[in-house]
């Protein structure tokens, strides 16, 4: 009913009005299906939300004080589950005005020889640096900050522990994200992606990670020779505009980065029409053009990246790959961006295909009475496997037939075996061993049944 501002986030309440629509009844639904984003801190109480007729609902707002520095928007979303007869999401953004720091320029600095982390307010009409504080002590040479201001975080690299570490910008919450980096150098900051990159002098690596630690990735690995400083493409951090971070539409989830995820999403939504995030062409139907669209906008080297198999195993089956690829050809579309996003694609089905064979570990193990033996193929082979008691005599025999090149690892696909012998009786508890043949390759490991 009045203007957002970061001062009055706190306990504001927000009517959402339905145009040619109606909420569901069941208010339990609504509370789940209503989100907000778009501001560090801000959350729904979902307690209070309030079902006032059939278009009309009241959400109140519940705010950390995280501090933002630039005008920015809520963006409230309506799943499906909270519109009765409703397909898709609905969003709508609300502006909210940050609390003006026009005046007073907050400055950061590292000091090696007394080991702390300085911050300051500049005094834009007086030129006086007031307030110093020395936000964290004891860093063992600290090199280099990196701040997300938004968030309210700072990030640091200490080259004697060895570490990245992060802290809220007041000092506080120090955590170590990563650790054993091999004198890590300088921090850059992809706020929007949720990325920060460093340089490793040691091992001659750049490297990336999100900004909680996780997913750690060497980006570049050979031939760097002590690389020193990065340069990305980040949010506005200094000299903020009001203007939005633009998002690509090949980022169909909008999380700041082009990858398998996004080509995931339009997996999901393949086939649908009308207004959809998938739909990157702008023609009301989600099919192979995006998908390629989306696959020509991949990053090589996030293609190229280990976790890229896990996720394309994670998303995709082989065949759906293929059935695309073979769709995508067949449309005789010769652009350069068309066909770079074939060759992705390709990339990926290339994936499924092992490097080499292997036989690897049963699960569960121990087991009683049935497991799943998992196992992959670099080429196709006639597949046996064998099944010995400890003594050496063959308990039971799973003729696989043909099996083309590919991961057999899924419950759906690994090797089955049922704790029975040869003539269907369950077989006392201890210790079996299981052999795979595949063609050239065979390989033997150790299950236990335990009753």
């Amino acid at each position: 009913m009045s203007p957002l501002t970061e001062a009055t986030l706190d306990g504001s309440t927000v009517t959402l009005l339905l145009t040619g629509a109606a909420f569901e009844q069941d208010i339990s639904t609504i509370r789940d299906a209503v989100l907000v984003s778009g501001i560090n801190g801000v959350t729904i109480d979902t307690a209070t939300v309030q079902r006032l007729s059939d278009r009309k609902i009241t959400v109140e707002l519940d705010y950390d004080g995280t501090d933002f520095i630039r005008d920015t928007a809520l963006t409230f979303t309506l799943t499906s589950k909270a519109i009765a007869n409703h397909n898709g999401e609905l969003t709508t953004e609300i502006p909210v005005t940050a609390n003006s720091n026009e005046d007073v320029l907050t400055i950061f600095w590292t000091d090696s020889g007394t080991d702390k982390i300085h911050r300051a307010n500049l005094d834009m009409a007086n030129l006086e640096v007031s307030n110093v504080k020395g936000l964290v002590t004891g860093l063992e040479v600290p090199n280099g900050i990196a701040l997300d201001v938004a968030g309210g975080k700072m990030y640091w690299t200490d080259q004697d522990t060895e570490k990245i570490q992060r802290a809220n910008l007041d000092g506080s919450n120090v955590e170590n994200l990563v650790t054993g980096l091999g004198s890590p150098r300088g921090i850059a900051l992809d706020v929007v992606a949720g990325k920060m990159y460093w340089t490793d002098r040691g091992t001659d690596k750049i490297q990336r990670a999100n900004l909680d630690g996780s997913d750690v990735e060497d980006l570049v690995t050979q031939g760097l020779r002590f690389p020193s400083g990065i340069a990305i493409a980040m949010s506005s951090l200094v000299n903020p505009t009001t203007e939005e971070p633009t998002i690509a539409k090949e980022d169909v989830n909008r999380d700041g980065v082009v990858d398998v995820q996004d080509l995931a999403y339009v997996g999901l939504q393949y086939g649908k029409t009308g207004t959809n995030a998938a739909d990157v062409n702008g023609d009301e139907v989600v099919d192979v053009d995006d998908l390629i669209l989306v696959a020509a906008a991949i990053d090589s080297a996030a293609a190229a990246a280990p976790a890229a198999r896990a996720q394309v195993h994670s998303h995709f089956t082989k065949s759906q790959l293929q059935a695309w690829l073979t769709e995508a050809r067949a449309s005789g579309n010769t652009s350069r961006t068309y066909q770079r996003g074939i060759a992705v694609v390709e990339h990926l089905l290339a994936l499924f295909t092992p490097v080499e064979t292997a036989l690897l570990a049963n699960y569960p193990n121990p087991f009683n009475p049935e497991t799943w033996i998992p196992y992959q193929l670099s080429k196709s082979a006639e597949v046996t496997l064998t099944i010995y008691a400890i003594d050496g005599h063959v308990v039971r025999t799973l003729a696989l037939g043909h099996q083309t090149a590919g991961m057999y690892q899924s419950r759906s696909r690994a090797a089955y075996w049922d704790g029975k012998n040869a003539v269907g009786e369950p077989v006392a508890s201890g210790v079996y061993f299981y052999t795979l043949t595949a063609g050239d390759f065979s390989a033997t490991r150790k299950m236990l049944i335990r009753k």
